[in-house]
């Protein structure tokens, strides 16, 4: 959705499973080769991530801004 307009837009994604689907094939290939370097982020950038698409909804459905905690 254009949250300026409110016009909606469908797309389809190329892939099945978007970013899930990549974490888990990195996460299996790290275990099955017993190389930590498949997986190239931590904990800590995934909970920032997360807390970004948290916020984001929030403040979508709010319609305030809000703010995320850094470092």
């Amino acid at each position: 959705m254009d949250f300026r307009t409110g016009a909606e837009v469908h797309r389809r994604a190329a892939v099945a499973g978007g970013a899930d689907a990549g974490v888990l094939d990195a996460f299996v290939t790290a275990v099955a080769t017993g190389d930590p370097r498949a997986i190239r982020t931590g904990p800590g950038e995934s909970l920032a991530s997360h807390l970004v698409a948290f916020a984001a909804e929030r403040a979508r459905h709010c319609g305030t801004v809000v703010g995320v905690p850094t470092g």
